[in-house]
């Protein structure tokens, strides 16, 4: 149940809704026990609309400089089997392959 309740319930929306009421029980004491089942039942659908705004936002984490080195180092080596790739379909489709596939070693 404390599971459940931790990803309905976001710490900051739980914080700012104490907040609200506790400014409502200090300026105005009569409208607390009328507010507090509304700020109770607000709570989880405000703290769905706070994650989903957050989730929405981009990320601003940059790529580490160790990350962008090792993905150089794939590039070069795709390229590398690329080129070697192209110049084995190069030899196997010239027409000096084509006979010597045709006639039989002896």
């Amino acid at each position: 149940m404390s599971r459940l309740l931790k990803m309905c319930l976001n710490w900051q929306v739980l914080s700012g809704l104490a907040a609200v009421g506790l400014g409502i029980g200090l300026l105005a004491p009569g409208l607390f026990g009328r507010s507090l089942p509304i700020l109770l039942v607000a709570a989880c659908p405000i703290s769905m609309v706070v994650m989903m705004v957050a989730m929405r936002q981009p990320s601003t984490r940059a790529p580490a400089p160790e990350d962008i080195n090792s993905l150089q180092a794939q590039l070069a080596e795709l390229t590398a089997q690329e080129e070697q790739v192209r110049k084995d379909l190069a030899r196997l489709a010239s027409p000096s392959s084509e006979q010597n596939r045709a006639e039989p070693s002896r």
